[in-house]
């Protein structure tokens, strides 16, 4: 990390890790690009169609989800953050599972590879290649609100608040 102090001089911080862990996936798994999450007391990866959960170092559960062919997004949300949602930017349809690793809901709506998630509290974000972010009522599992850029893909949202004032 770099420091720039009131005189501008640049002081370089060392940063120490302890108590790292090695997470290691069984088998032979050959990954070109994947996605990681921490959500409550597990750590997320997703890569080609697969989900892979570890609580410690120890591979915990793998789910194969079927017709999506590369995981590119995962985004922890909900109340507690009780529900993961997982997109691929190959597939139109998000996936959301509850922490018993169960899918619990598709959501539909996308005509082209979803790039992007964003959360803020229960509502979810979703940026498409369609060229549109969509917010959705993920309990109903329909589309609130639909924004266009009309001719430019979206590769990437967020969402924050200030004062009483929300955005995306």
């Amino acid at each position: 990390n770099l420091r720039d102090d009131q005189d501008h001089s640049i002081e370089r911080e060392v940063v120490h890790f302890l108590k790292t862990k090695i997470y290691k996936i069984k088998g032979n798994a050959q990954i070109d690009r994947s996605s990681l999450v921490v959500w409550q007391d597990e750590l997320v990866m997703g890569f080609k169609d697969t989900l892979v959960f570890w609580v410690d170092e120890d591979e915990s559960d793998r789910l194969t989800i079927e017709n999506i062919k590369k995981i590119g997004c995962l985004k922890v949300f909900g109340n507690f953050n009780s529900y993961l949602a997982v997109s691929s930017e190959a597939y139109p349809v998000i996936y959301i599972y509850n922490k018993e690793h169960q899918n619990i809901r598709r959501l539909v709506s996308h005509t082209k590879g979803v790039t992007s998630l964003a959360s803020y509290g229960l509502y979810l974000f979703t940026g498409s290649l369609d060229t549109t972010a969509r917010l959705w009522d993920v309990d109903g599992g329909v589309t609130m609100s639909i924004m266009s850029t009309v001719t430019q893909e979206i590769s990437a949202i967020g969402s924050g608040s200030y004062e009483d004032y929300h955005f995306l």
